[in-house]
């Protein structure tokens, strides 16, 4: 397959620190419960997404805005750790400290994330030099609408070349918003937060509505069964590998990145899918949100012991 490595990817979105707990039963509201504490990682989605991409050996660009705070600081360094070019993040001094606060059960967990302010994101020429010439930037919705004139970056960068692969949640209203939707090349959502999207659409009709978008690849995650796949021309659907999960936090994220790494090599779709499912499988069997960080033979090994050569 093609050597891509001189192309890069923009990754655009948040770190912080996740506060790990720990307990044996999850209440009702009204209820106490007691949790453990189990310490404090660094984290975040794209920034977790970014660090699987680096750890393949791929070019990625992190764009975020922190403090300059001893937290800050250390998150910094930690994903500078990971492979990743941190020079593009911006100084935001007013900026609390970013976190999320995990409760884990028995290998799965709810994610609380906590509300920061942050001031308004200026993407400066600079930025927008880099962003223009990536071979693709990796989001989610909720950062874009953080960014002044977001569309019109988006529309400067794909028209130098660029494609835009886009996190979309589904569950919540408002990061479904079609003013990001609709310039996406590629979109992920895990199953439930589909069927929150596409409302009283069935899958078909919501497929054909993206398609007619401009979208060209849409992924729906199933967890432990795999994925499915999905463009104007054809569909597939990959099982994924039977996995008893330690930490389930980041397993999206690592999916993501692997299909993206996968497709900048030209890969076909259903291989791409392989080669996530794998990579997603690995990542849950590690405590903490970037357990899916590895190098490219450890999931190669990985597909080829499940799914056989292909």
């Amino acid at each position: 397959m093609s050597d891509k490595n001189d192309r890069y990817v923009v990754f655009i979105g948040e770190a912080c620190m996740d506060e790990y707990y720990e307990t044996n039963r999850w209440g009702q509201m009204g209820d106490k419960m007691m949790l453990v504490p189990q310490g404090s990682l660094v984290g975040g989605m794209v920034p977790n997404a970014g660090g699987v991409m680096a750890g393949y050996g791929h070019q990625t660009y992190l764009i975020d805005a922190q403090s300059d705070s001893p937290v800050c600081r250390h998150i910094k360094e930690e994903i500078r750790k990971s492979g990743m070019n941190v020079d593009y993040i911006m100084l935001d001094e007013q900026m609390a400290d970013p976190k999320c606060i995990i409760v884990t059960q028995e290998g799965e967990r709810v994610v609380c994330v906590v509300d920061t302010k942050r001031a308004p994101r200026i993407i400066t020429p600079h930025h927008q030099q880099l962003l223009n010439g990536a071979t693709y930037i990796y989001t989610i919705i909720r950062t874009l609408q953080q960014i002044e004139n977001a569309p019109a970056v988006l529309d400067e960068a794909k028209a130098n070349g660029c494609k835009l692969f886009l996190d979309v949640e589904g569950l919540v209203e408002e990061d479904n918003d079609l003013t990001y939707i609709t310039r996406a090349n590629t979109l992920s959502f895990n199953d439930q937060g589909f069927d929150a999207f596409r409302k009283q659409q069935s899958k078909e009709e919501c497929l054909q509505t993206l398609f007619g978008y401009g979208v060209e690849v849409v992924v729906i995650t199933l967890g432990a069964d795999g994925c499915e796949v999905h463009t104007p021309e054809k569909s597939y659907r990959v099982a994924g590998i039977p996995t008893k999960p330690i930490d389930t936090t980041g397993a999206g994220d690592t999916f993501n990145a692997s299909f993206v790494y996968r497709m900048l090599h030209d890969y076909p779709l259903d291989d791409c899918a392989r080669f996530a499912n794998a990579a997603a499988a690995r990542a849950i069997t590690v405590f903490g949100p970037r357990g899916g960080i590895c190098d490219l033979s450890t999931i190669e090994q990985l597909v080829n012991e499940h799914y056989g050569r292909v």
